[in-house]
């Protein structure tokens, strides 16, 4: 009966002399050798290790996922804003939504609809920052990814009619 695991020969190594004769037939190391595989000059040099099991660099989204991603967000949030019993910030409009620095943090800018609202910029940014963690779980429900991405609100210029 014959075992499952193969086994392996090893072959003899040729033993080299350090005194050899160059010009001689039966030398193992003849210099004009091609297949000599110590030839410095031989095309094919042995790969390193280190070369062929490095690390790689994390795979990053490409500009087109980020700006899709990013259409989608703006979507998402403009639309949670105008459900909100709110009637301030119901009225806001999501001008952009751009990643800052990568897609794991979005910067959404908002403004409100017209110039002479009553609210100051600072108090809207304190009322989207208590909102976040809302609109951030309604973009967590909407989206299909690993991680959430954070989200940083800026205040805009309001528009003109």
């Amino acid at each position: 009966m014959t075992s499952s695991k193969k086994r392996h020969r090893r072959w003899p190594v040729a033993e080299r002399s350090t005194d050899s004769d160059p010009t001689d037939p039966t030398d193992p190391t003849d210099p004009t050798d091609p297949t000599d595989p110590t030839d410095p000059t031989d095309p094919t040099p042995e790969l390193d290790d280190s070369v062929f099991f490095r690390r790689r660099e994390p795979r990053r989204d490409t500009p087109h996922k980020d700006q899709q991603l990013c259409a989608q967000i703006a979507e998402i949030v403009g639309s949670a804003l105008a459900e909100l019993d709110d009637p301030v910030l119901s009225q806001l409009v999501v001008i952009a939504v751009v990643p800052a620095p990568d897609a794991s943090r979005l910067l959404i800018t908002i403004c409100p609809p017209s110039p002479a609202s009553a609210i100051t910029a600072d108090d809207l940014s304190e009322r989207l920052r208590r909102l976040k963690g809302h609109l951030r779980s309604e973009v967590a429900a909407s989206i299909t990814r690993k991680r959430v991405p954070d989200l940083a609100f800026v205040v805009g210029a309001a528009e003109e009619p």
